[in-house]
């Protein structure tokens, strides 16, 4: 494709490097955003009866029923998620300087605002006074914001009614008074980040990027640096990193570098001009949205200093800050996945919200789930024999996984697997992945099968325990007990001191084993399009 074509092209394609939309991102702007999370921990975390446990009870509307347990944590609904904002207009987080300058009516409103909250005005005070539809409007916003920002770079997450803090979240808000550290943690978010995620539009779903690499590889090759333009044209419409498709565009930068500065000039003018003679409809030219949304972008992409803006000749321009320290940066990169499906929001921010790295185990893994056969695996992750056994292993606990899921009745006559609210089949959590969550369909119980393909050790019941844990909060609601079953070949002596240790003789009742009858030379009759 020539500079003349890839104009057709630019103009019908949609698709760009997408960067979750806020003012700016920059270490005061980010370490805003960890305060934030620090501020929802409060209170979606307060301890019975403490200070923010009292006021958040005193602000919720006293008509509505409380749960079996007299709700003892914050679940989220219109009234929480309203006292949350009114806490972030206490603490500073809503711009009320910003508002003065901008906006003097809805500086008052929310100095006003601030003020009754502050003197206890409870939920219908203010429903009253101000409409739950104006608030919704102009206040709540800053949760739906904060929390789809959070989300995004895998700190926070909702799940049904409830919400829950990453591993990595957790180390962010400890750190929000310490902007070099949660810098440092958000930059860690930025290298692990992909294009498409589940967070994102569908819209986006051909891509598949890791955007902060592809951007470093994508300098190396231009001779340290990028303009503006060639961004906003070239290098945010690149869609993978197959080196087909990068040279292509590189190609095509080059072109354009190659025309004096009247005829770029020119090619965008005409570029924009055809744009809107063919999509009449259109608020904004594809050029014009994509030049707005680049600053953020590559402020987004390029974190942690390694990209800035040139000086001398370079001025106007982005360029490389440490050549060495990007190549360096790279060589890690290419020895690691460069891109992983996921299949919901959960998976996702469960991996991003991890504080390690991704593991070989855990690529296997993905791979396996996202359907790909054990050929393409070895070639997408570079085959050699521990490798190979490694991916065999993952083959035959799926199989496993596979034969139990249809034959669940085998461990326990009354399971069904969940099919709501999602799969119960690796089902998401954010402390990771249950093998088989099911429901005794007898006492209406969650029940979770832990499979391990050969011997249990007693680390499995640290597993399940967070499991069952999860499940209880999450689904249970606290509201009726959750069993777990460990399925394996066999159990080993320190698994029974594990369940002794308790120290309840309830914990039987809760967990118990199942033997399955499977190994090496005795694996499950399974066809392989079935894993």
């Amino acid at each position: 494709m020539n500079l003349s074509e890839y104009k057709e092209w630019y103009i019908h394609d949609e698709g760009h490097w997408y960067v979750s939309k806020v003012k700016q991102y920059n270490p005061v702007a980010v370490q805003l955003f960890a305060k934030s999370l620090k501020l929802i921990n409060e209170i979606i975390n307060c301890e019975v009866n403490d200070d923010i446990w009292l006021a958040y009870h005193e602000f919720r509307p006293k008509e509505i029923k409380l749960n079996i347990l007299g709700e003892k944590r914050v679940f989220l609904n219109d009234y929480s998620k309203l006292f949350i904002c009114l806490y972030f207009l206490q603490n500073d987080l809503v711009d009320l300087s910003h508002l003065e300058s901008t906006n003097r009516k809805k500086f008052k409103l929310f100095s006003q605002i601030q003020k009754e909250f502050i003197e206890g005005k409870d939920y219908n005070y203010f429903i009253n006074k101000y409409s739950l539809s104006y608030l919704k409007k102009n206040l709540m916003i800053y949760y739906r914001n904060f929390k789809s920002w959070l989300g995004k770079f895998g700190f926070y997450g909702e799940y049904k009614k409830t919400s829950f803090i990453t591993d990595a979240g957790f180390e962010f808000l400890k750190n929000s008074s310490d902007i070099k550290i949660s810098n440092a943690i958000f930059l860690n978010q930025i290298k692990k980040y992909q294009i498409w995620n589940p967070t994102i539009d569908d819209k986006y779903r051909e891509f598949k990027v890791r955007p902060y690499y592809l951007l470093l590889e994508i300098l190396l090759r231009l001779d340290n640096y990028f303009s503006k333009e060639e961004y906003v044209l070239f290098i945010t419409k690149i869609k993978s990193h197959h080196e087909f498709e990068i040279s292509n565009q590189i190609t095509l930068i080059k072109a354009f570098r190659a025309l004096d500065p009247e005829k770029q000039k020119k090619y965008i003018e005409e570029l924009v001009e055809l744009d809107k003679r063919k999509f009449k409809k259109r608020k904004r030219t594809n050029y014009e949205r994509l030049k707005d949304s680049a600053p953020k972008e590559i402020a987004c992409y390029g974190y942690g200093g390694n990209i800035e803006q040139g000086k001398g000749r370079y001025v106007g321009n982005y360029v490389l800050s440490d050549k060495f320290k990007a190549e360096s940066e790279m060589n890690l990169f290419t020895n690691s996945t460069k891109f992983v499906e996921f299949k919901d929001k959960l998976a996702w921010i469960s991996h991003l919200g991890s504080l390690e790295d991704i593991s070989l185990e855990k690529i296997i893994e993905m791979y396996i789930d996202s359907g790909m056969s054990i050929d393409n695996i070895k070639t997408q992750l570079g085959a050699n024999v521990g490798l190979a056994t490694s991916i065999e292993d993952k083959i035959y606990e799926k199989e496993i996984e596979e034969y139990y899921v249809n034959n669940i009745k085998e461990i326990n006559e009354n399971l069904v697997v969940i099919k709501e609210p999602s799969y119960g089949r690796q089902f998401s959590t954010h402390i990771g992945p249950i093998d088989i969550l099911c429901i005794d369909k007898k006492t209406n119980e969650y029940v979770i099968c832990e499979l391990k393909r050969g011997q249990t050790s007693d680390e499995t019941v640290g597993q399940l325990l967070r499991y069952m844990g999860w499940v209880y909060e999450h689904l249970a609601n606290y509201e009726s007990s959750v069993k777990g079953i460990l399925v394996g070949s066999d159990f080993d002596k320190k698994l029974d001191y594990s369940l002794k240790g308790i120290q309840n003789d309830n914990i039987y009742s809760l967990i118990s084993k199942y033997k399955h009858p499977f190994n090496d030379k005795n694996r499950p009759k399974i066809t392989m399009h079935n894993i």
